[in-house]
């Protein structure tokens, strides 16, 4: 049998644990991977809309709710990495008793689950698709709706 290196173990478990988060977090479904895009959407076009009918000229020359989509989900990110990342250890509590499986490859695989799924977030809000459509879920509308003046062009 022949032995692996430390960092092919490394790589191995922090993999597995990665996996082992998706299905915790997510799910067996391929639901709760759009439900993690639909909370953050509705969140912002809430929050967008409400502040809109408010105040609907605050920022001149800035789209509102792409500023708060934007604002929102660079907060989240931080925030979701740093709380979530303190709750690797209790959480992956009984996996230490495998000699392979160390606190800090815990630490990784939430880190990257968090970072991945922000970035999910970010391309299917924020981006373009391969067929070059803008995905922003509403945020368009809303600002053709109130006649926002946007500083990026999404077509």
């Amino acid at each position: 049998m022949k032995k692996r290196s430390a960092v092919k173990i490394f790589f191995s478990v922090v993999y597995a644990l990665l996996m082992r988060e998706i299905t915790t977090r997510f799910g067996s479904q391929k639901l709760g991977y759009l439900w993690a895009i639909l909370d953050t959407a509705s969140y912002i076009i809430v929050l967008g809309t409400i502040k809109e009918l408010i105040h609907p000229n605050a920022y001149p020359g800035i789209s509102y709710p792409v500023f708060l989509a934007v604002s929102f989900l660079g907060y989240t990110m931080f925030r979701n990495i740093a709380i979530r990342s303190m709750d690797a250890f209790s959480s992956n509590k009984g996996l230490f008793i495998y000699k392979q499986v160390k606190p800090f490859d815990t630490i990784v695989a939430r880190f990257l689950l968090e970072k991945n799924d922000s970035q999910l977030k970010v391309k299917s809000l924020l981006g373009k698709n391969d067929t070059n459509d803008s995905l922003l879920l509403g945020l368009d509308g809303l600002c053709r709706k109130y006649k926002c003046q946007r500083d990026i062009d999404f077509n």
